[in-house]
């Protein structure tokens, strides 16, 4: 889980990562979704699979963008589910 006292990734001018919170390489099944609410990590090269909530990524509230490069979403009730809150 990724919440509002999580360090925002940041990337440099070519889009490289440099620093903040990330999630790379793994493998995440039978579990909780990514959950990233008032955050944006680097989401980078995961299998995402049978998850037991709505979607294998939940992304909710940010001001900054997110990155989701390269990963495997499959059998979830969705694969990525994104909500922005906008005030007018």
């Amino acid at each position: 889980m990724f919440v509002d006292t999580s360090q925002d990734a940041s990337f440099d001018r070519d889009g490289n990562y440099v620093d903040g919170c990330i999630i790379k390489n793994c493998i995440i099944e039978y579990g909780k979704d990514i959950w990233c609410e008032y955050s944006s990590p680097f989401i980078s090269s995961n299998l995402i699979r049978k998850t037991l909530d709505y979607s294998g990524i939940h992304y909710r509230f940010s001001s900054s963008p997110i990155k989701i490069v390269g990963n495997i979403i499959e059998d979830n009730s969705s694969a990525i589910y994104m909500f922005r809150k906008i005030l007018v």
